[in-house]
C-alpha cells in the first residue's frame, strides 16, 4: 500500500521587508557643564525616518555653535562610547542675542544613508551634510507563493 500526503500552503502571499536604522544617531550636547550624548534616532527605527531638534545660544554675542553628530551601537550617553561621524562649527553673526536658534534635522533614507541639515533660523542659512558608509539591508517587497507537495 502506497501512502500519499499532500500539503498546500498559500497563507503567505506578500511580505514587505522594511529596513531599520542600524545604530543610534545623536549629537553631543553640553548639559550642566558635562558632555552628554543625546539620541535623535534610536536603533531599529523603521526607515525612512526624520527627527528635528532646536539648539539655542547660551549667552550674548556667542560666536559659534559646535554640532557633533554621533553613531553608536548602544544608547550609552557617555561620549567615550560613540563614533563622531561629523563635526560642524556653525558661525553666528558678530552680534547675537542669547537664545539664537539653530535647528538640526536628522533624516535616514530608505538606503540607510544619514543626512543632517543645520538651519540658522534667524538668517535662513542652511548646511546639508550627507554621511555615507552606513550599512543597510535593502528594503524590498516580494511575493512568496508557497506550495509544497509531499508524496511518500
Amino acid at each position: 500500500m502506497k501512502k500519499t500526503s499532500s500539503i498546500e500552503t498559500n497563507s503567505i502571499k506578500k511580505i514587505k521587508v522594511t529596513d531599520v536604522c542600524p545604530a543610534y544617531y545623536g549629537a553631543i550636547e553640553i548639559i550642566n557643564g558635562n558632555e552628554i550624548v543625546v539620541i535623535f534616532i534610536k536603533k531599529n527605527t523603521p526607515l525612512p525616518c526624520s527627527v528635528s531638534k532646536s539648539y539655542f545660544t547660551e549667552y550674548e554675542n556667542q560666536d559659534s555653535i559646535n554640532i557633533r553628530i554621533t553613531e553608536s551601537a548602544t544608547s550609552e550617553d557617555n561620549p567615550d562610547f560613540v563614533n563622531i561621524l561629523q563635526e560642524k562649527v556653525i558661525q553666528l553673526p558678530p552680534i547675537s542675542n542669547a537664545g539664537y536658534e539653530i535647528k538640526v534635522t536628522f533624516n535616514v533614507d530608505n538606503n540607510g544613508v544619514l543626512h543632517a541639515s543645520i538651519l540658522n533660523v534667524e538668517s535662513g542659512e542652511k548646511s546639508d551634510i550627507t554621511i555615507a558608509g552606513i550599512e543597510s539591508n535593502l528594503t524590498d517587497q516580494f511575493t512568496v507563493n508557497d506550495e509544497v507537495q509531499e508524496v511518500e
